[in-house]
């Protein structure tokens, strides 16, 4: 009897009140509990889009039914041996134990993306849930707070909107009966000189392009190009 009612107690110190999912404090421990073990890892960090403009537009149950959702997809998607936790609002992490391939984790995000789309139509939402992942490696030495600050990197960067670049391109000089007209026409250029090249600037996408994933609540997903 007391030690079911212990057992209770730790589970209810363990895991989120709202989805069931490890805390932040003990999703924590368990991952530097598996780090200390041989083998590779991978930790995952999910954050739900513009997730304070669904519980202004739909309520906090809406936006609390989201975030079910999104834990029992979760659950359904990865090994029961991986590490998954509700460390924020809307913000999840997983660890994967032995790692994963870049394909797998497309292919996953992709399962959850529609899932969450099917649940945003179910409520109502008029625009489809997206989600932003950011993902690091294990490597020698790590513990939970450096994994999770490179993957959280990866996440910010990629919620970054991309600065378009600019460039200035020299437009040609009037032609010399062009001066010649201006010159006649009373118009004065100087000491005889042309009148200066015109400068303009064009915005255009710069040349280098990285593809970085951000899962959107369709059936296959979809990357966002970031400059």
């Amino acid at each position: 009897m007391l030690k079911d009612e212990n057992t209770r107690l730790r589970v209810l110190a363990e895991h989120d009140w709202l989805t069931g999912l490890y805390n932040r404090r003990a999703a924590e421990a368990h991952v530097d509990e598996a780090l200390l073990k041989n083998g590779g890892g991978m930790l995952l960090v999910l954050d739900i889009d513009h997730f304070k403009q669904v519980n202004d537009r739909y309520g906090h149950l809406i936006g609390d039914a989201l975030l079910c959702e999104a834990a029992r997809t979760l659950r359904d998607i990865f090994f029961p041996r991986d590490i998954i936790g509700r460390v924020g609002g809307d913000e999840f992490i997983i660890y994967i134990l032995g790692g994963c391939s870049q394909e797998a984790v497309d292919g996953r995000a992709a399962q959850l993306a529609e899932r969450l789309r099917k649940a945003g139509r179910r409520y109502g939402m008029q625009w489809n849930l997206s989600f932003t992942l950011g993902l690091a490696e294990k490597q020698a030495g790590d513990d939970y707070i450096s994994l999770f600050d490179r993957a959280d990197q990866m996440l910010l960067a990629r919620k970054k909107p991309a600065a378009p670049a600019v460039q200035t391109v020299r437009m040609p000089e009037e032609n010399a009966a062009s001066a010649q007209t201006w010159r006649s026409s009373g118009v004065s250029c100087g000491k005889k000189t042309r009148p200066k090249a015109r400068s303009v600037r064009i915005t255009r996408p710069s040349n280098r392009s990285t593809v970085l994933w951000s899962a959107a609540s369709s059936a296959a997903g979809r990357a966002h190009i970031l400059s």
